[in-house]
């Protein structure tokens, strides 16, 4: 679990886990793919988003997290694209244009 907390937070290990069903321990190879899918997953949001700096400690953008991270586990990055679409364009909209952002949150 070391690994895991040096590279994400551990409660976001944890809920991605609960996404996942998975109410056991994983194997080193489970495990090392749900951190690489969840590596995959925070890049690519960060790279729809706009911005280097977002973080997915809470609200929608942790639930999005968690879901992309659990498409990219199973290998449905086009499926995830596809049905959170608009979650993405929301995402792009208010984080790399701060559109709905109050104007001290820019």
């Amino acid at each position: 679990m070391a690994a895991v907390a040096d590279a994400f937070n551990t409660a976001l290990y944890n809920a991605v886990l609960n996404r996942m069903n998975i109410t056991w321990e994983p194997d080193a190879k489970q495990k090392q793919n749900i951190v690489n899918a969840m590596d995959e997953a925070q890049s690519y949001l960060r790279s729809v988003a706009g911005g280097d700096m977002l973080t997915f400690d809470e609200g929608e953008k942790r639930t999005l997290f968690i879901a992309c991270t659990w498409y990219f586990v199973e290998n449905k990055r086009a499926e995830f694209e596809q049905e959170y679409s608009g979650d993405l364009l929301m995402l792009r909209l208010t984080e790399g244009f701060g559109c709905g952002k109050e104007a001290n949150q820019v």
